[in-house]
């Protein structure tokens, strides 16, 4: 799954720049990488997410009694690929590349080891940061 994911990251990195008739690969800026979230068909903005829409990125983790705990990690984060996993005619999953700066990886991959990340497609007008929630 991971090795699918990493494939699917550097295939949408690789080809981001194809679809604006670019014929060279688009680049990272400096001191940025490309991270792959799986998104699943069940939640709301499956479909919606594509190349250049902005997200917020959430962590969601398993707490005590059972409840879930959601936390926004990261805002306003640049879609840099999609792909979709399907089978006959139903899509399994999503993944979505986002560019995350070298300064917010360790924060990724710690939520990444203790939860689940959620996305949440902002609209392309929304400049603002979101309203956070304590």
């Amino acid at each position: 799954m991971f090795r699918s994911a990493c494939i699917a990251a550097f295939t949408a990195l690789l080809f981001a720049g194809k679809s604006s008739g670019e014929d060279k690969p688009s680049a990272l800026p400096p001191k940025h990488k490309a991270f792959a979230v799986k998104v699943n068909p069940s939640e709301a903005a499956f479909g919606f997410i594509r190349p250049n829409s902005r997200v917020d990125l959430f962590v969601l983790r398993k707490v005590e009694d059972g409840k879930v705990e959601t936390k926004l990690l990261l805002e306003n984060l640049l879609v840099i690929g999609v792909d979709e996993t399907a089978t006959g005619t139903e899509i399994l999953y999503q993944t979505a590349t986002i560019m995350i700066a070298d300064k917010d990886v360790p924060a990724v991959k710690d939520a990444n080891k203790t939860g689940e990340f959620r996305l949440a497609l902002r609209a392309p007008a929304d400049k603002k940061h979101p309203q956070k929630q304590d």
